[in-house]
C-alpha cells in the first residue's frame, strides 16, 4: 500500500483555482495505489433521514481522481475529529450513546453498508475500510467484530462487494497493542484483512516492532494509514526547516525495518485553512503550489510502491539512517543524516556488481533546491562512493545487473522474497508476497503450501475486470535432456478466470502449455493442488522464460496463488543404476553445501585417504577435502526419483571411507515436504587403507513409497581439511516388493490405508481371500467370481479361464461326471488342460473333456 490522504480535504480542493493541476500532482504524477477518504456522521444524523448531498464534493473529487488513475483504491475511515478536536459524538446519537459509550452494533453495520453501497452506485467503490478511526474507547474489538459481521451480511444481501477491513487507524501504538490483544482473545482475526496504526504521541521508534509482531501473530500485516510527510504545520505556506522532513523519514526507516508493509501520506494538500501548510499548499480559493515535502514524497512513493523492502545499514556513522527497496532489477536506497556533521567518501556496498553502472543521486538539504539536487555517480565493483551532507536526505536509484538465466535444478518457496521472479511491466496489476490468508473473503488460500510465504495476485485491489498479472523468470536448459516444472497452486474465488503457464523459447511465446480455468478449490482452507508440467520440448535451449499468468473476471474474490516451485529434470524411475562412467548421471551438486563432489578415476591425490580405484567400472564420485583448507565442511550431491509405483524401494550403494579426518557419510531423503536426515549414516573411518574393499550399504526406503518425487542426498562431512576423502559408487535403486505386493499396490492404491490388503484379507466380502483374488485375476475391491467361458464343440466340452503365473498357489481345472465328493480329478477319460499363451503375468488356460460317455462337469480349483 502506498497512498495519499484527503479525508478532510476532498471538499476544499473544489474551491482552488488550479484543481485539475493539483489532482494530477497528487494522483497522476505520483503512483499512489490508494486514496484515503472518510465517512461522516452527517450522512444520517436523524435515523432514516439520509443526507447523501453531504458527500457531493467528496464524490466529485473521487471521480476526478479515478479519471486520472483508474486503478486507484479508496480506503474509507471514520471522521473522528468531532471527539478528537472537540467534545462531540463522532457517530450519530441514534447509533452511539456518547455518555455511556454504548454502540448500536447492528445499526452501525447498516450505516456503513449504506455508505459502501452509495459509493459503489456513484462509480467510486470502497475497496478498504476501517470500522472506525482512533476511537477504540467506543468502538473496541468486541464492537468491531459485531459491526463487521453485520456489514458483511448487509452487503451480501444487497449484492455489494465487501471492502477489505483494515482496523483501526490507532492513534498510538499502546492503543493498537490493546486492540490487537483483544482481537487475539476473541479469536476474531479472520474478520480483518490487515491492521493500521499512526503511532502519534511518542518518539520511541522501537514500538513499531512490537505492534507489527502482534499483527503477524494474528496472521495479518500492518500499515501506517497516516504517515508524516514532513511538510505540515501552521506556517501559511512557508517552508518547514529540513529537520522536519528528516524526522519524518527517520521514522520511516524504523517503520519499514520493523516490517510495516506500506503507508498513506497524511493530507497531501491543504484543507482550506490559509495558515495550514502541506506538501501541496493551497489557501482557500487560491492557487496551489508544490513544496519541498511534495518532491521528497513523490520521489519516495514512485520508487517504493510495489517494491520489496530489504535490510540495509550504516556503519560507524552516528545519526545516519538507511532504508532500501527493490522492484525487479531496480534498487532505491535512502540515506537520512539527522546529524550536524557530514561524511565524506562513504562506501556503499551491495552483493551485486555495479561496475560501470549509473547511479542517480538526489539530495535535499536546507539550502538546496526544493526538487533536490541531482547528480550521476558511476559504480565500481560492487558499490560506489558518495558524500553524505549534514542534515540531509539522499536518494540513490540504480539498476543492478540482471540475474543470469538459472540452471536446473531450481527451487523457490518465497520464504526470503520473490526469488528472482520478476513482475512484468506491461500487465495490469502485480503479484504480491503474502503470509497467512489474503484477506479477501471467499478467495485465496488460508496459508502457504509449504513454509510461511507464498505469492498471489490480489484481485480485490485491481479495480477493473479482465485484468491480468504476469510473473516470469529466465532459465538455462542447455545442459539437460528433459525438464519438468512442478508447483503448488490455489485457486479459490468465484471470479477467477484462469491461471496459466507460458513459455518463451527465445523466439516466441507459447501460451497455455498448462492452464486451469475457474475456481479449483471451494474454500480457502482446501489443500493446495500440485501441477506437473512437462517442458522437455525446451531442453537444450540456453534461454527459456517461464511465465505465470493469471486473469480475473471481476475485481473481487479472484486471488490466485502459487508456491513450492521446483524446476528440474524429470525424476529417475525404478529400477535405477548409476556407476558414473559418463559423468554424474542424474545426480547434481547441492547449492547448500560448502564444497563439491568430484568425478574421478584411479586413486585420489591425497595420501592416506580415499580408494585406490572404483568399485564398479572405472569412475566414481568422491569428496576431495585436501584443497578446501577448512574444518567441518560438507559436500552434498542429490538425485530425484519417482517412487509412486514402488512398494518397498531399496537403495544400495558402495562406499569407501578411508581417512582419519572423515566425520561422516549420510543419506538424507526429502519426501516432497521435508528433509529426513540420517536415514543411513556411518561416522568416522570405515576402511583402513586405500586397497581395502569397498563396503556395500542397503537402505530401505519403504517409508517414502508412493511419492512421485523423492530427493535422495549423499552428504559427506570432514573434521579437518586433510585425509578425509569419502567416495561412493555403484548406486542402485530397486523395488524389492514381492509380486503380490506390487499387485496389491496397483489394486488397492490409496485404499490400502483403510482396508485389510494382506494375503488373507477379504475387503470385498466375497468367498476369496486377497491371495486367491490375485491368483484368479479378480478385483479385490468388488465381489466377483472367476470368468469361465464354456463351449461344446463336436464331442468336446471346453472351459477357458485365466490364472496368475507365479502366484504360489495351484490354480487348475478338474472334472467330474457326478459332482459327488471325491469324484473330481485332473486326468483320465480324455481330459486335457493346456496353456493358450501368456501376457505379462497372466496365463490363458483351456480345459476340455469328451462328451461321449455322459454328463461332464469342469471346475477351477485353487489350493
Amino acid at each position: 500500500m502506498m497512498g495519499g490522504d484527503m479525508e478532510r480535504s476532498s471538499g476544499a480542493i473544489q474551491n482552488t483555482q488550479n484543481k485539475a493541476e493539483i489532482l494530477k500532482w497528487g494522483f497522476g504524477d505520483i503512483n499512489f495505489n490508494v486514496c484515503r477518504v472518510q465517512y461522516d456522521k452527517k450522512q444520517e444524523l436523524a435515523e432514516g433521514v439520509k443526507n447523501w448531498a453531504f458527500y457531493e464534493k467528496q464524490v466529485t473529487t473521487m471521480r476526478e481522481i479515478r479519471a486520472i488513475n483508474p486503478d486507484i483504491l479508496f480506503f474509507a475511515t471514520l471522521r473522528s475529529d468531532y471527539d478528537g478536536y472537540g467534545n462531540d459524538n463522532n457517530l450519530p446519537d441514534w447509533i452511539c450513546n456518547y455518555n455511556t459509550k454504548a454502540i448500536e452494533v447492528a445499526k452501525y453495520g447498516v450505516f456503513l453498508a449504506d455508505y459502501v453501497e452509495y459509493m459503489e452506485q456513484q462509480g467510486v467503490p470502497i475497496a478498504m475500510m476501517s470500522v472506525a478511526k482512533e476511537w477504540t474507547t467506543f468502538v473496541n474489538a468486541t464492537v468491531s467484530a459485531g459491526v463487521i459481521t453485520k456489514l458483511k451480511s448487509e452487503l451480501d444481501a444487497r449484492g455489494v462487494a465487501m471492502p477489505l477491513i483494515s482496523d483501526q487507524g490507532f492513534w498510538s501504538t499502546a492503543q493498537g497493542n490493546k486492540y490487537l490483544d483483544d482481537v487475539a482473545s476473541l479469536g476474531t482475526e479472520d474478520l480483518y484483512w490487515s491492521f493500521c496504526n499512526h503511532n502519534y504521541g511518542t518518539s520511541d521508534h522501537s514500538l513499531w516492532h512490537g505492534i507489527n509482531a502482534k499483527a503477524l501473530a494474528l496472521g495479518k500485516v500492518l500499515y501506517n494509514d497516516e504517515s508524516s510527510h514532513g511538510g505540515g504545520g501552521p506556517t501559511s505556506g512557508v517552508e518547514r526547516p529540513i529537520t522536519t522532513p528528516i524526522a519524518a523519514y527517520v521514522e520511516r526507516c524504523h517503520m519499514y525495518e520493523a516490517g510495516v508493509k506500506g503507508e498513506i501520506f497524511f493530507e497531501i494538500w491543504s484543507r482550506g485553512l490559509n495558515n495550514e501548510t502541506r506538501p501541496i499548499y493551497c489557501p482557500w480559493g487560491g492557487t496551489g503550489r508544490k513544496m519541498r515535502a511534495y518532491y521528497i514524497m513523490k520521489h519516495f512513493a514512485n520508487h517504493v510502491v510495489d517494491s520489496c523492502y530489504f535490510p540495509s545499514e550504516a556503519s560507524d556513522m552516528p545519526g545516519v539512517h538507511t532504508m532500501a527497496f527493490r522492484k525487479n532489477d531496480q534498487v532505491v536506497l535512502w540515506v537520512i543524516n539527522e546529524g550536524d556533521a557530514g561524511h565524506s567518501s562513504v562506501s556503499v556496498n551491495l552483493d551485486s556488481s555495479l561496475s560501470g553502472l549509473e547511479i542517480d543521486e538526489t539530495v535535499w538539504t536546507e539550502e538546496g533546491d526544493l526538487e533536490g539536487v541531482c547528480e550521476t555517480i558511476i559504480g565500481s565493483g560492487t558499490g560506489f562512493q558518495v558524500d553524505i551532507a549534514a542534515q540531509s536526505i539522499s536518494c540513490f536509484l540504480f539498476d543492478i545487473e540482471a540475474q543470469e538465466a538459472r540452471k536446473l535444478p531450481y527451487y523457490e518457496g518465497f520464504e526470503s522474497g520473490f526469488g528472482e521472479w520478476k513482475q512484468v511491466q506491461d500487465d495490469d496489476f502485480d503479484w504480491s508476497r503474502n503470509v497467512f490468508a489474503t484477506g479477501t473473503s471467499g478467495s485465496g488460500p488460508s496459508s502457504a503450501s509449504q513454509g510461511d510465504w507464498y505469492l498471489y495476485a490480489e484481485g480485490h485491489n485491481a479495480n477493473a475486470p479482465d485484468y491480468e498479472a504476469l510473473l516470469e523468470k529466465r532459465f538455462d536448459l542447455s545442459d539437460v535432456s528433459g525438464a519438468e516444472l512442478r508447483f503448488d497452486y490455489h485457486m479459490c474465488g468465484a471470479y477467477i478466470d484462469h491461471l496459466a503457464v507460458d513459455v518463451y523459447d527465445g523466439a516466441e511465446w507459447v501460451e497455455g502449455v498448462w492452464i486451469r480455468e475457474g475456481a479449483q478449490q471451494a474454500m480457502s482452507e482446501d489443500p493446495w493442488h500440485r501441477a506437473i508440467v512437462d517442458l522437455s520440448d525446451y531442453a537444450g535451449l540456453s534461454e527459456v522464460t517461464v511465465r505465470f499468468r493469471t486473469k480475473k473476471s471481476v475485481w473481487h474474490a479472484s486471488d490466485v496463488a502459487v508456491d513450492n516451485i521446483l524446476f528440474a529434470e524429470p525424476p529417475q524411475t525404478l529400477p535405477y543404476a548409476e556407476s558414473f562412467e559418463n559423468g554424474l548421471g542424474g545426480w547434481a551438486q547441492s547449492a547448500e553445501d560448502d564444497i563439491d563432489w568430484s568425478h574421478h578415476t584411479g586413486g585420489t591425490a591425497t595420501t592416506n585417504t580415499g580408494p585406490s580405484g572404483s568399485s564398479d567400472g572405472d569412475w566414481y564420485l568422491y569428496v576431495e577435502n585436501h584443497s578446501n583448507g577448512a574444518y567441518y565442511k560438507s559436500a552434498s550431491v542429490e538425485g530425484r526419483f519417482d517412487l509412486s509405483t514402488a512398494v518397498h524401494p531399496e537403495l544400495t550403494f558402495d562406499y569407501h571411507m578411508f581417512g582419519p579426518y572423515i566425520d561422516f557419510l549420510s543419506v538424507d531423503v526429502h519426501s516432497g515436504s521435508e528433509w529426513h536426515l540420517d536415514v543411513w549414516k556411518k561416522s568416522g573411518q570405515q576402511q583402513s587403507s586405500n586397497e581395502d574393499d569397498w563396503a556395500t550399504a542397503r537402505v530401505g526406503l519403504s517409508a517414502f513409497a508412493g511419492n512421485d518425487l523423492v530427493t535422495i542426498r549423499f552428504r559427506s562431512k570432514q573434521r579437518q581439511w586433510h585425509a578425509a576423502d569419502t567416495a561412493i559408487d555403484a548406486i542402485q535403486l530397486v523395488d524389492t516388493a514381492t509380486p503380490y505386493e506390487l499387485w496389491a499396490e496397483a489394486s488397492f492404491g490409496s485404499e490400502r490405508e483403510s482396508v485389510d490388503w494382506s494375503e488373507m484379507g477379504n475387503p470385498d466380502g466375497d468367498h476369496f481371500t486377497n491371495l486367491e483374488e490375485w491368483a484368479l485375476v479378480l478385483d479385490p475391491m468388488a465381489s466377483d467370481s472367476p470368468e469361465m467361458a464354456f463351449s461344446a464343440q463336436g464331442e468336446l466340452f471346453t472351459v477357458n479361464y485365466v490364472r496368475r503365473v507365479g502366484s504360489g498357489l495351484r490354480v487348475r481345472a478338474t472334472w467330474s461326471s457326478s459332482l459327488g465328493s471325491g469324484t473330481w480329478k485332473g486326468h483320465g477319460d480324455g481330459f486335457v488342460e493346456s496353456s493358450q499363451g501368456v501376457e505379462g503375468d497372466v496365463e490363458f488356460m483351456s480345459a476340455s473333456v469328451p462328451l461321449e460317455s455322459g454328463r461332464k462337469f469342469i471346475r477351477i480349483e485353487v489350493d
